[in-house]
C-alpha cells in the first residue's frame, strides 16, 4: 500500500461517503489520480461497493500487547536474590516476538482467520522487527500505533530447567497505555464492521470499557488476577471470555477449589457465566476445562496431558485463539473443548508461547490420540 493509498483509506474510514473530488482536494491530487488509487484499493480488497464501504466483515481485530520476549532457564536453587551475584552459565537465551495480542493473532491466522492487530509499537529497531514479523505471518498491521521516540515493549522470563515453572517474569508494557479510546475512535468504522474484536486485560480500563460498550461481538482474554478491577464492573458488556479458575474465583468472590471438586467448579462457572453476555471458558489443573455457552455447564478432562500443560501463562494465548475460533465457527461445546485441549497440548510442547506447527491438521491428529471425559450439569 502506497502512502497516498494509506491516507485515502484512513479518510474513508472516518467518512466512507467522501467523494473522489473531496479526496482530491484534501490530498492536493487530481481526481484521476484518486480514481487510480481507489481502483487499486478495491482490487486489493480494502474497500468495496458504493460509498467505499470497507470490507472488514471477515476480519477479526485483536487489541493488546506486542513485545520482544527474552527467555532462559535457571536451576531452581540458584540464589537470585542474595547478596552474591548469581551467574548462570551455558544456558541459551531465546529471543522471540510475543505479547498476548500478537500470540493470539498468530494462532488465529494459523487456524485460517483474517487478522488485524492493534498494538502500540515503539519507533525503535525492535518495533520495526515486530512489524516485519507480523507481515511475515500474514497479519494486517495497518492499524498499529507507532509511538514516536519510544522503545517497544519487552518481557523477560526465567524458567525452571524443565520449563514447567516460571521463576521470574518481568514485563514493560507501559506503551499499551497509548491504546486509548480516543485512538480507537479513529478506527471506529473498521471496528464496527469487524467479524469480531478480541481484547486483552492489559489495556487501560477505559479502553476495555469503550470497546465493550461500543462494538460487538467483543471477546475478553483474562491474564492476571491483578487486572481484574479493570473490567469487573462491566463484565456484562463482553460477548465471551476466557480465564483460569483463580481469576474466576476472584470475580465471583469464592474460595479456590481443588481441581477435582466438580461441584465447586460447576457453581463458579455458572455464577460467572451469569455475569457476562456470552460463552465462558475456564482453564484449571493440568488437564481440565469448564465451559458454559447457552446450555448447561460442561466439564472436560483429557488424557495424557503434556508435563508443561499446567502453566496458564504459557498455553493461555493459544487456547484463547482456539476458543474464539470455535465460537466464530459455531462449534458445539464438546468439539470446542476438544480443540482447546489439543491446542493446550500443542502449546505446551513449545518453549515459546506460540507453536509454529499449529494448524487444523495437527489439532485433529492430537484429538484423535486422546480420550475425553465430559460431565454436564
Amino acid at each position: 500500500m502506497t502512502k497516498h493509498e494509506r491516507i485515502i483509506l484512513d479518510k474513508l474510514t472516518e467518512d466512507p461517503m467522501l467523494s473522489q473530488s473531496e479526496l482530491a482536494a484534501m490530498l492536493g491530487l487530481t481526481r484521476s489520480s484518486i480514481s487510480v488509487y481507489i481502483s487499486h484499493l478495491m482490487q486489493e480488497g480494502y474497500i468495496r461497493g458504493r460509498g467505499y464501504v470497507l470490507d472488514n466483515q471477515k476480519t477479526v481485530y485483536v487489541i493488546g500487547t506486542s513485545s520482544i520476549d527474552y527467555r532462559t532457564v535457571v536451576d531452581q536453587d540458584t540464589p537470585l536474590f542474595s547478596s552474591h551475584t548469581a551467574i548462570v552459565e551455558d544456558q541459551e537465551l531465546t529471543v522471540s516476538y510475543g505479547g498476548i495480542a500478537k500470540n493470539i493473532g498468530e494462532s488465529m491466522t494459523r487456524l485460517g482467520h483474517s487478522i488485524s492487530c492493534i498494538s502500540a509499537i515503539g519507533s525503535d529497531s525492535l518495533g520495526g522487527e515486530l512489524l516485519n514479523e507480523y507481515r511475515k505471518l500474514g497479519i494486517n498491521v495497518d492499524n498499529m500505533l507507532i509511538v514516536p521516540a519510544s522503545r517497544s515493549s519487552t518481557y523477560l522470563e526465567l524458567r525452571s530447567l524443565d520449563y514447567s515453572q516460571v521463576i521470574l517474569g518481568a514485563a514493560n508494557m507501559k506503551l499499551q497505555l497509548h491504546l486509548t479510546p480516543e485512538f480507537l475512535t479513529e478506527k471506529r468504522y473498521k471496528l464496527r464492521h469487524a467479524r469480531a474484536i478480541i481484547v486483552e486485560d492489559s489495556v487501560p480500563a477505559e479502553t476495555l470499557q469503550y470497546v465493550s460498550s461500543n462494538y460487538s461481538p467483543v471477546f475478553l482474554t483474562c491474564s492476571k488476577t491483578t487486572r481484574i478491577q479493570r473490567y469487573a464492573s462491566f463484565l456484562g458488556q463482553f460477548n465471551g471470555m476466557i480465564a483460569n479458575l483463580e481469576i474466576a474465583c476472584r470475580l465471583t468472590q469464592r474460595e479456590l477449589p481443588a481441581p477435582e471438586d466438580d461441584g465447586a467448579v460447576f457453581a463458579i462457572t455458572a455464577q460467572l457465566r451469569r455475569q457476562i453476555n456470552g460463552p465462558l471458558l475456564l482453564c484449571y489443573g493440568s488437564d481440565r476445562f469448564s465451559y458454559m455457552g447457552n446450555g448447561p455447564v460442561l466439564l472436560c478432562q483429557y488424557s495424557s496431558p503434556h508435563k508443561n500443560s499446567a502453566l496458564y501463562a504459557h498455553y493461555r494465548d493459544t487456547v484463547a485463539a482456539s476458543f474464539f475460533h470455535c465460537l466464530l465457527e459455531k462449534m458445539d461445546g464438546e468439539a470446542l473443548l476438544k480443540c482447546a485441549a489439543a491446542c493446550r497440548d500443542i502449546s505446551a510442547r513449545s518453549i515459546e508461547l506460540t507453536n509454529h506447527q499449529l494448524c487444523p491438521e495437527l489439532i485433529a491428529d492430537v484429538i484423535s490420540g486422546k480420550t475425553f471425559h465430559f460431565v454436564s450439569r
